[in-house]
């Protein structure tokens, strides 16, 4: 059994850098390896996550230019009834 009071010592700030380099380096080998070996699966893959981020995105910029595309026809709407359209300053100037 181990006491609570035992105090372990922390690596070096260089280990601990070394480790952190180290295992993002074994991250990119394993991942180029994979890339390299089945390629078709990996453009899929990442087809599928970019269409995935992009969606929402999409779908707000769609709303949102639809939301404009409807205020500005709500307001032709309302300026063409009773006189009050665009061929009407023609014909009754100020």
């Amino acid at each position: 059994m181990r006491s609570s009071n035992v105090r372990r010592d922390k690596p070096a700030t260089t280990n601990q850098l070394s480790a952190y380099f180290s295992h993002h380096i074994q991250s990119l080998v394993f991942s180029l390896t994979k890339i390299y070996e089945a390629p078709a699966t990996t453009i899929m893959t990442v087809a599928v996550i970019g269409i995935t981020l992009s969606l929402p995105g999409g779908f707000y910029l769609f709303t949102g230019v639809l939301f404009v595309a409807l205020a500005l026809f709500l307001r032709v709407i309302s300026n063409c009834g009773a006189g009050r359209g665009p061929t009407s300053a023609a014909r009754n100037p100020r």
